[in-house]
């Protein structure tokens, strides 16, 4: 991937080693070679992360912030040597500070002490990474900073098996609630990962979305004005990691920090908040401080599943799993994209960007950068020092494109204070699959009957079928190939227990380990999945229905999953039914369900 730099650059944040602003997006060159995953910002200083798992800053470096052991400047990146033993998934700047989770779900912070957000204990500032020891016993799926607070996602150890990934906020990586991915929660599902001959290899995939069932939030650092969360509107500091109350079965997949505030996102499209609620940042109709978790309760984000959450230093924005852009807050330099300087206390579509479906959203202090599902990139806000990459410091009250991005797809945005960067994917190609046809040239032999030795007759129709590629990537084919069956001997097997479109989608599956279908395939499919024993492929399909379910999709969804027996599927569409009740039994939807499955929904209320 390639990385585009703008705005502010005083600090030498913008890694184009020297100090000057930026007004329109400039490639940071010195980092072509480093195959860059994800970008965050913080007051003054850049992070990035590479596919191999290591960390390179630059920027200012007061209190540490960069982990290089110094206090020094730096104006183009630089290796953080004291994690390159280490597997970092996962990166995020505060204002003062910085934070790394790696694969192994360890948690580590830097920078500057203040109000005891590093999380070890006291005030004192780091220059080197260091493990957040008190959550050892924990696995770190997320964290986000804000200017004095930490917030972490996490799961118990016993539930993260083989490496649960949790939902990466806007301030550090992709986009909530999904894999780890430069992608969107809408816009992709699964994806090919290829290692490069001597890197280390990537962490491996999330077994399972049930990790964000049992999630916890803990938090530390300033409790004044409710930041911490902890319910205590109190002076001083939490010095330690502490549980959110408030938060336990809720389902969080994702937390997002900015300032004196902080978001949430639950696995059902909900959105908390809670902290400083000066100019309605926090979205409530009001502008009081929330000193814990609040649910966010509008008519309109209650019509919608929320999928990503971005706050910002005086304003929060939020994206529904339609694409949609919401904003609230202080709105005096135009960061709402609503075409004034009004505040808004409660969440407020941005009718401007209605039609054009959005991927993710970054929010700075007082500006708001949005990406599209086809890689474009839209700002607002204060324009100082070229932060909206317009050309000039002008402010701009609605989304405007950024024409300097125009002819690049870009993957993935981030901001803070003063300054806004991106990853491009290159025109070459390099950086995504480099070099290889893998995926495209196994998908294309998916009933493809050249070479094809095994047929399976599926609903009448015939799919051609390889058996050393299905042997290799099923245990239960393979079984069945060694057991001399006559089936198999004479070249065709009648499958019974199946659709035709289900069954392709399981061989696609097999060649490509990709999976894409509707949300319904997706339940007959996870059933299929465990039929033949194919766990990965029943963690795809569940995550295709978290990210799928909605209000009017849910009752159909649940009788789907009620007549195919899948157990899990069929509790996790009626939690979703239940804390939506009112809305959805008021839908022509509801009337799918028979009687027994709607005495299940009342009795479990």
């Amino acid at each position: 991937m390639q990385v585009y730099a703008w705005g502010r650059g005083e600090d030498g944040q913008l890694g184009l080693g020297d100090a000057s602003d930026q007004l329109k997006p400039r490639l940071i060159e010195c980092l072509y070679d480093k195959d860059v995953s994800q970008v965050v910002c913080g007051s003054g200083h850049t992070v990035v992360l590479s596919k191999d798992g290591n960390v390179y800053t630059w920027g200012r470096g007061d209190d540490g912030r960069l982990g290089h052991g110094d206090t020094g400047w730096k104006h183009e990146p630089r290796l953080v040597t004291a994690m390159k033993n280490r597997f970092v998934r996962q990166i995020t700047c505060g204002s003062y500070h910085t934070a790394a989770v790696t694969d192994t779900g360890e948690l580590f912070t830097w920078g500057c002490g203040m109000y005891g957000k590093l999380g070890h204990g006291n005030e004192y500032g780091h220059t080197e990474p260091r493990c957040v020891d008190s959550l050892r016993e924990k696995f770190v799926m997320q964290v986000a900073c804000g200017s004095r607070h930490t917030v972490v996602l996490v799961t118990d150890r016993s539930g993260a098996g083989s490496g649960i990934v949790g939902g990466i906020s806007s301030d550090g990586g992709s986009s909530a609630c999904t894999t780890q991915s430069s992608a969107s929660p809408s816009s992709q599902v699964a994806s090919a990962k290829i290692t490069t001959a001597g890197a280390r290899p990537p962490p491996p995939r999330a077994k399972s979305f049930t990790a964000y069932t049992n999630s916890q939030v803990y938090a530390w650092g300033d409790r004044d004005n409710g930041v911490s969360g902890h319910g205590d509107n109190v002076d001083g500091h939490q010095y330690f990691p502490k549980l959110l109350e408030a938060l336990v079965d809720r389902g969080v997949c994702m937390v997002s920090a900015c300032g004196f505030h902080t978001g949430a996102v639950t696995e059902y499209g909900e959105v908390y908040t809670w902290g400083e609620g000066r100019f309605g940042r926090l979205g409530h109709g009001r502008e009081n401080n929330q000193v814990e978790p609040k649910l966010v309760e509008d008519e309109q984000m209650k019509q919608r599943r929320i999928v990503q959450i971005a706050c910002g230093g005086f304003h929060t924005a939020a994206i529904s799993d339609n694409g949609e852009l919401f904003t609230w807050g202080g709105g005096e330099h135009g960061q709402l994209g609503h075409g004034n300087k009004e505040n808004q206390t409660r969440p407020t579509l941005v009718e401007y960007l209605a039609g054009t479906r959005l991927s993710q959203v970054t929010c700075g202090w007082s500006h708001t950068v949005a990406l599209t599902d086809q890689g474009g990139v839209w700002s607002f806000g204060n324009g100082d020092h070229g932060k909206l990459g317009h050309g000039d410091t002008e402010k701009v009250f609605v989304p405007k494109v950024v024409e300097g991005l125009m002819k690049k797809r870009i993957s993935h945005i981030a901001s803070f204070n003063e300054h806004t960067a991106a990853l491009a994917v290159p025109a070459d190609g390099i950086g995504t699959v480099p070099n290889t046809t893998l995926l495209v040239d196994f998908g294309s032999l998916v009933n493809n009957p050249m070479c094809s030795d095994i047929t399976f007759l599926v609903e009448k129709q015939r799919i051609h079928a390889h058996r050393v590629i299905i042997a290799a990537r099923c245990a239960h084919f393979r079984a069945m190939f060694e057991s001399g069956m006559k089936e198999c001997s004479d070249g065709e097997v009648q499958i019974t227990d199946s659709r035709y479109e289900v069954f392709m989608a399981l061989l696609r599956f097999l060649y490509t380990d990709l999976v894409d279908v509707s949300p319904e395939v997706a339940v007959e499919l996870y059933v299929l999945a465990e039929f033949y024993m194919l766990d990965r492929l029943k963690s795809l399909c569940e995550e295709i229905v978290r990210l799928k379910l909605c209000h009017s999709n849910a009752p159909l969804l649940l009788s789907v999953a009620d007549e195919m027996q899948a157990t899990s599927l069929k509790m996790r569409c009626t939690r979703y039914i239940i804390r939506h009740f009112e809305v959805i039994t008021r839908s022509p939807e509801f009337t799918v369900l028979n009687r027994d499955l709607i005495l299940e929904i009342l009795q479990s209320r």
